[in-house]
């Protein structure tokens, strides 16, 4: 299990679509949960998923709390 608390900073932001950027900083809160499973000897598959909520967007434009779900797949070896 993962989670936390993302800061992230914008320098030179500039927008050229129809949403202008009026925040220089978004602050996110992060969830994840991973699962890992033993192929053979050294090798193990994963997978992983993450819940991205963005606290404060890159805008005032928009009326709704925009959020990331990913999955990410993987293969490890180990030495």
């Amino acid at each position: 299990m993962t989670g936390g608390l993302s800061y992230f900073r914008y320098e030179n932001s500039r927008s050229e679509n129809s949403i202008s950027m009026q925040y220089g900083d978004n602050v996110s809160l992060n969830f994840g949960l991973g699962l890992e499973h033993k192929l053979i000897d050294r090798l193990y598959i994963n997978i992983e998923s993450n819940f991205n909520c963005q606290i404060e967007p890159v805008t005032t434009t928009i009326d709704y709390t925009p959020y990331i779900f990913s999955i990410s797949t993987g293969i490890d070896y180990r030495f």
